[in-house]
């Protein structure tokens, strides 16, 4: 099922910043040096503090396709565990209902790696809550948050 917002279930406000680099709504962020400016998280198969996803601008009448480009203003909530998201996932994944989401390193998610090359600072984002084949292009994917 096709959602139209990235926020399915949660009481958190949205939180309001400055770009840095092209960002989807649907993505998950990290803070940057700068004050109020967040970016795509970068750290593949990494921790990702503080549960940030960047969401559509509803009020200038933007949707979950619309990015936000560098400097611009951009909305995002840090989520809590049991919140439903719907989320970006990473090109080349093929994700099934209940497998573990961790960041991909570009802001988009994969599913997590179960071998001895992962890194171990790895915890679970998100838990996938629906199939979504990503095999040959972005996806979105309904998701707890972990």
């Amino acid at each position: 099922m096709a959602y139209r917002t990235i926020t399915i279930t949660s009481n958190q406000p949205p939180k309001e910043g400055v770009a840095s680099g092209t960002i989807y709504p649907g993505m998950v962020l990290e803070r940057t040096s700068t004050a109020n400016q967040v970016k795509a998280h970068a750290g593949q198969q990494t921790k990702v503090r503080g549960n940030l996803v960047a969401i559509e601008d509803e009020l200038q009448g933007n949707g979950i396709a619309t990015a936000y480009s560098t400097t611009n203003r951009i909305l995002f909530r840090s989520f809590l565990p049991g919140d439903e998201v719907y989320l970006k996932i990473k090109a080349g994944q093929n994700i099934s209902i209940g497998d573990k989401l961790v960041s991909g390193g570009n802001g988009y998610l994969e599913k997590e790696r179960n071998d001895s090359s992962a890194v171990d600072d790895v915890e679970t984002f998100a838990i996938a809550l629906e199939a979504c084949n990503a095999t040959s292009a972005t996806a979105m994917c309904r998701a707890e948050i972990a």
